[in-house]
């Protein structure tokens, strides 16, 4: 079940003030490794859910090797997709 778009996705998080651009992942194994590497931003930021201990390991030593810092913790956790996807089963 997707709840939103592609389209929808970008249209909502190019409202955000903090957000200066939005890119569709280059990834098709579920992270954004290689998209990362790509891209090289300064900083990678996670929700308030993530943590260096359930972080795929292979955005783990893309940010080493990039030199991009993780930030976890961003924004207060309202509900994930994943919570909203079950609650409609």
């Amino acid at each position: 079940i997707c709840l939103l778009s592609t389209k929808d996705r970008i249209a909502v998080l190019r409202e955000l003030r903090s957000v200066d651009g939005v890119f569709i992942s280059l990834d098709n194994d579920g992270t954004v490794a290689e998209t990362l590497r790509f891209l090289k931003p300064d900083i990678f930021a996670k929700g308030a859910e993530y943590n260096m201990g359930n972080l795929p390991q292979n955005e783990i030593d893309v940010c080493r090797e990039c030199g991009i810092k993780i930030v976890f913790g961003v924004g207060d956790r309202l509900s994930s997709s994943s919570e909203i996807k079950e609650k409609i089963k």
